[in-house]
């Protein structure tokens, strides 16, 4: 089975997802994502990955991913589901970056938008550090840049697992 996540990752996004995976036959034991999102709502995307991780379990299938095009932002939530992750930089971009919010009001509810921020770049740090390998300094420091990751450190980082280029 394969979904196609496309597109901004927004409140449309996870009904999209629902509507796949009700289209499941039950034979098929792997699910490839292909990805092509440039990212959005962080809630959104920890919502579709854990109905795609309630999904896989209860039918016992493997989840793989590959990008389409470019996965970026809350979209690498997404590709780093893949027991196999297949990235083709001939296709797309891939980057991480600090999480941004969007805020109005006074200096306290500033100060409270700066803690979350905080908080949630720490979760992405060690959800990416504990689903490579990598460090999670160096992670920090490469989600601080907020630049497309070279190829080389894709893999090199356990990003991707498979490197694969079309000609």
């Amino acid at each position: 089975m394969t979904i196609d996540i496309i597109g901004d990752i927004d409140d449309y996004a996870l009904p999209r997802l629902r509507q796949n995976l009700a289209q499941y036959n039950g034979e098929d034991k792997e699910l490839t994502l292909k990805i092509n999102s440039l990212g959005g709502y962080v809630d959104i995307a920890q919502a579709m990955c854990e109905e795609l991780v309630a999904f896989a379990d209860k039918n016992d299938i493997e989840i793989n991913t590959e990008n389409t095009g470019d996965v970026m932002s809350a979209a690498t939530l997404l590709y780093l589901l893949g027991n196999k992750r297949k990235f083709d930089s001939t296709k797309g971009d891939f980057l991480i970056h600090n999480p941004w919010c969007y805020n109005i009001g006074d200096a306290q509810s500033m100060y409270e938008c700066g803690d979350s921020l905080a908080t949630l770049e720490d979760y992405f740090a060690d959800y990416y550090a504990m689903t490579t390998g990598s460090d999670k300094e160096k992670i920090k420091e490469i989600m601080s840049k907020n630049d497309v990751m070279p190829t080389e450190d894709i893999t090199a980082m356990n990003f991707a697992t498979e490197l694969i280029k079309t000609e």
